[in-house]
């Protein structure tokens, strides 16, 4: 008789799948080393590329694009009445009087000269130091295309048109000191500061203090 042995565990031989499917893990894991590796030297590449410093140089270049910076228009409308009447010995003449009424509009330009304006860049604390000169008045002139001259003329004194001109020198300067009392130089300030934050608004982390 055959006696009954005890069975003996065979070893399963490993397919070529278990070896494949091992195969396809360590790709898996080489990628996303890969790409951990990648993200890591973009990131520093990135953070590198935004460590820029604002050179005095870059600063005189930035200032040529602007040689003179108006800020603010004063826009103005409005009449005149001039008389004049001939004296002899400090008395008026009666009859010798004259009249001349005029009709304006004009523009006053205020702002700043560029070359008077100091900028310096701290790059360690990220501020830009901006030192504003006083502002100035750049232009005021009287429209000669709108102007209107209305003359109530005398025959013992005769009136023209250039004798209306000599009087626009004192209606400029009557203009101006309406401007400067509605704060002329105040808005300009305040259109200048703006347009110098917006001049170096690629710069972001930086902060424009005025001073």
């Amino acid at each position: 008789m055959k006696k009954e042995g005890i069975p003996m565990q065979t070893k399963r031989k490993r397919g070529a799948g278990f070896y494949v499917m091992i195969s396809v893990i360590s790709v898996f894991a080489i990628i996303a080393a890969a790409v951990a590796v990648v993200s890591v030297n973009f990131h520093s590449k990135a953070t590198e590329t935004r460590k820029i410093e604002i050179t005095d140089v870059y600063i005189s270049e930035k200032l040529k694009e602007i040689s003179e910076l108006t800020t603010y228009s004063f826009e103005y409308t409005n009449q005149k009445q001039i008389t004049n009447t001939k004296e002899l010995w400090g008395w008026e003449l009666p009859f010798t009087t004259n009249e001349v009424n005029i009709t304006y509009q004009g523009r006053i330009k205020a702002g700043y000269d560029v070359n008077e304006i100091k900028i310096k860049a701290d790059n360690e604390a990220q501020k830009i130091y901006v030192a504003l000169p006083e502002a100035k008045v750049f232009d005021n002139y009287i429209d000669l295309d709108n102007l209107e001259i209305e003359e109530k003329n005398n025959i013992f004194n005769p009136v023209h048109v250039d004798y209306a001109t000599d009087y626009f020198d004192d209606i400029q300067n009557e203009e101006l000191k309406k401007a400067e009392q509605s704060g002329l130089y105040e808005r300009a300030e305040e259109q200048a500061k703006s347009l110098i934050r917006s001049l170096f608004s690629e710069f972001p982390e930086y902060t424009v203090v005025f001073r």
